[in-house]
Parts: C-alpha cells; structure tokens; sequence
C-alpha cells in the first residue's frame, strides 16, 4: 500500500494472480503504469493549477489552486513499486521523498482522495482500456 499521501487502488480478478507468468506480469505492469501516470498522475496535476508565481499574491484565493510555484504539480508520478504495485505520489518515486508541503495542499484540495475515487469508481472500464488490449493480443 503507498504511503499516505499517495493515491492507492486494488485491482482484483484472474491478471492480478500471482501465479501468472512473467510476460503477462510485464504487460499488467505496463498497463497499470499507463493507467496510472495518465489516469492517476495527470488527473491530480490537472487540480494543481493557479496564476504565474509572480501574480499569486495578487489573486484570489478562488484562483489559487496549490500551484503557487509548480514545484508540487511537477513532482507529482506514478512509479512501479512491484509486481501489479504502481503508485501515485507527490515525487517519492522520482525525487526520494514527496514535496515537504503536499500533505497541506491534499488537505485543502483533496487531489488524491478525488483521483482516488475516480479511479475505484472506474476500475472495470480503465482496466479493459489499459491492460487488456495487450494481453489480448498475447493471448491470440
């Protein structure tokens, strides 16, 4: 499970079995990446957003977003962790560490519980848009 900063969902059925063999292991875990970097990360990007930095001050805080130098919005990912384990973090996977200050803005905008839900909501469709085609075609 990722850390709790991160987005986290659990897929379940008969290509989450750990008995499969390795190719099929790949095309899930690349399926999932795909699922979660466009999905995943893009949409929690998506709700960072605001004036350039040098306007911030000048906006509104309806205008403001969490985007107030992009440093957040930027180190946001999605990393395989391992085998059907890919998460959504605020930099941990590219950087070390998530950005010091992303707990405050998630509780203030709620960027990952959102994504989250969207992506629990939708799990049956996004899973027959990005994992199964490739397995399919192995299957043939």
């Amino acid at each position: 499970m990722p850390n709790k900063l991160g987005v986290g969902f659990t897929f379940e059925g008969p290509l989450f079995n750990p008995n499969l063999p390795s190719e099929i292991y790949q095309l899930v875990n690349h399926g999932l990446q795909e699922l979660a970097t466009i999905e995943g990360a893009n949409r929690v990007k998506e709700q960072l957003y605001g004036p350039p930095a040098h306007l911030y001050s000048q906006s509104t805080r309806a205008e403001r977003h969490g985007a107030h130098t992009r440093v957040l919005r930027r180190g946001v990912g999605a990393t395989v962790e391992s085998d059907n384990v890919i998460v959504v973090d605020a930099g941990k996977g590219f950087y070390g560490a998530d950005v010091q200050y992303a707990t405050k803005v998630e509780k203030l905008y709620g960027m990952y519980k959102k994504t989250r839900n969207y992506l629990v909501a939708n799990k049956d469709s996004l899973t027959e848009k990005y994992i199964m085609p490739d397995v399919i075609k192995v299957m043939k």
